[in-house]
């Protein structure tokens, strides 16, 4: 909910929540854990606090049993008839259709409550129903016209449907019936996309970000001005931006713009460092977050991460393959394989065969490589690089670590 949603933490734990994320954002997960623990006792009505203790708990691997019938359960026999665990349940379920269901009983507890039914509105969205979302926005507009947050969601969906273009002008519209920074920030961020195709709408996209900005300084609206600029080809100018509004609030949505500058630029340490400060990174930062530590020899970590994307992509079409291919990256060629059960087409099919060769199967990658040899599909030397591979490693007894540092090009040979 860019630029209309702060987090719900309660000053009597506020301490304790920010110093358990800043060690979340550094991987310290046993200094994270205690230090929400000494809120946990204060039992805080807020779907932020026990989001985070959530992801703690399951970055330590603790049992989820425990976590569910000991914590879970007994705080929210604390705080009855809240929708607080209701939400909190949404918000860490994988599957739509779970989280249509506990979006339903918030309601139900907190019939007034806006965030539940922006949420709901969001996964009929994803779920293809455009026509119940925009439903649930009217809804919610016809009782409260000026709601900033229902105004902007209903315009995101529009951008999430592929429609910048109705965004736009739909946001112009708005803009002179509601002169609100979250509509200014809607407009930037609908002509950014429509300056893909039009470059001078980038200079109008720049002006309602700065107006947005200009309005209330809100960590997603400093970072749609920061892509503005970067797209401007103002990097430093967009970096110094971000830079700034970080230091005086350390805010997930500004520090994850600047992981993504420093990734650019190979930093990849920093980056980790950035985009670790969310504690519920969307799929897009697990999968940056995950590539970081790899590059950096994290593969424990990696493998974590590599698990959290393919949990929280259930719905993305190739999750299977990157899954796949991040796990040959680092060496888990059993669970690649695995990843890639049921999956077809040449993208699977290539993992499969890189994955076989790399276990020093010969029979498995011979039977994937002879006929994609033959046809030269996707490069019939990179087919055979593979077998190489695997012949290769047979030699070795299947040790990898020793192959593993010799360069392709002695691949290539062996398969000439």
């Amino acid at each position: 909910l860019q630029g209309v949603r702060a987090d719900d933490v309660p000053d009597a734990v506020r301490k304790f929540y920010d110093q358990a994320q800043s060690h979340y954002a550094t991987g310290k997960l046993k200094k994270a854990l205690s230090a929400i623990s000494k809120g946990k006792s204060k039992n805080p009505a807020s779907v932020d606090f026990w989001e985070l203790y959530v992801r703690i708990w399951r970055g330590l691997d603790k049992k989820e049993s425990v976590l569910r019938d000991k914590v879970i359960a007994k705080a929210e026999k604390k705080i009855p008839g809240t929708a607080v665990f209701d939400l909190l349940k949404a918000r860490l379920a994988t599957d739509t259709e779970e989280k249509i269901t506990h979006l339903k009983a918030a309601i139900e507890k907190a019939p007034d409550a806006v965030e539940p039914r922006l949420l709901l509105a969001r996964e009929y969205l994803k779920d293809g129903d455009d026509i119940t979302a925009e439903e649930i926005l009217d809804e919610l507009l016809e009782k409260d016209p000026g709601n900033e947050a229902a105004l902007v969601t209903k315009g995101d969906l529009m951008i999430e449907s592929g429609r910048s273009r109705s965004a736009m002008n739909y946001a112009e519209e708005m803009i002179e019936e509601h002169d609100l920074p979250g509509l200014h920030d809607l407009m930037a961020r609908a002509l950014l996309l429509v300056a893909e195709n039009d470059k001078s709408k980038l200079e109008e996209a720049k002006a309602s970000a700065e107006k947005a900005l200009s309005g209330r300084a809100d960590p997603g609206f400093v970072v749609t001005l920061a892509t503005c600029l970067d797209r401007e080809g103002k990097v430093d100018e967009a970096a110094k931006l971000l830079n700034e509004h970080f230091e005086k609030a350390k805010s997930p949505v500004i520090a994850a713009k600047l992981g993504e500058f420093d990734f650019r630029q190979g930093h990849y340490d920093k980056a980790i460092e950035h985009l670790g400060v969310d504690p519920n990174p969307p799929l897009s930062v697990l999968k940056t977050l995950a590539y970081c530590h790899s590059r950096l020899g994290n593969d424990k970590m990696a493998a974590k991460l590599i698990a959290r994307a393919h949990e929280v992509g259930t719905d993305e079409e190739d999750i299977a393959l990157w899954v796949a291919q991040q796990l040959v990256g680092i060496d888990d060629y059993a669970g690649a394989l695995k990843a890639l059960e049921g999956e077809d087409g040449d993208g699977a099919e290539y993992t499969r065969s890189m994955a076989n060769s790399w276990k020093g199967d010969v029979d498995a990658t011979k039977a994937l490589v002879a006929d994609k040899a033959k046809t030269g599909s996707r490069g019939g030397e990179e087919w055979l690089l593979h077998l190489a591979r695997a012949l290769i490693l047979e030699k070795l007894g299947g040790k990898a670590s020793g192959a593993r540092k010799a360069h392709d090009a002695a691949y290539i040979a062996a398969a000439k």
